[in-house]
Order: C-alpha cells, then sequence, then structure tokens
C-alpha cells in the first residue's frame, strides 16, 4: 500500500488516494492516533474502526459516505 505517514507512525495519512474502500492494511496498527481518510471517494467505513482504540483524529471529509450505523451508538465520541 503507498501511503503517506504524517509526522509520527501513529498517524496515517492517506488523503486524495481516491481508494473507493479502506484497504484492509489500514486496520493493522491498532496505535494509530491520527487516520486521514479525505478525499477517497469511499461510501462506507468498516466497523474494523472500532479497533483503534487510540484513535484521535479522524478525516472523513470529502467522501460519499452514507449513514448505516446499526444501532446508532456504535460511535463513541471523545
Amino acid at each position: 500500500m503507498r501511503y503517506m505517514p504524517l509526522e509520527r507512525s501513529m498517524d496515517l495519512n492517506l488523503w486524495k488516494k481516491h481508494l473507493g474502500h479502506v484497504p484492509d492494511e489500514a486496520w493493522e496498527n491498532l496505535e494509530i492516533e491520527t487516520l486521514v481518510l479525505a478525499d477517497n471517494d469511499l461510501t462506507e467505513i468498516p466497523t474494523k474502526i472500532g479497533d483503534l482504540k487510540h484513535l484521535r483524529m479522524l478525516d472523513l471529509g470529502h467522501n460519499a459516505l452514507h449513514s448505516s450505523l446499526h444501532p446508532p451508538n456504535r460511535i463513541r465520541y471523545v
């Protein structure tokens, strides 16, 4: 996978890669604190995102996401 890491290895920047979906490799490092997925033509985010317990910043801007969370309390605000 070609990606641009941010300043720390705890950050993953996949901005403007036009991925269409989040690659499985994105979920391998469970220590990620910052995940940038903006401008990737995403329509959904896998439930694996819930495994990123250290995630503090998530950028999903400029995607075509559809809300399909069942139940709606699956996202925890920090």
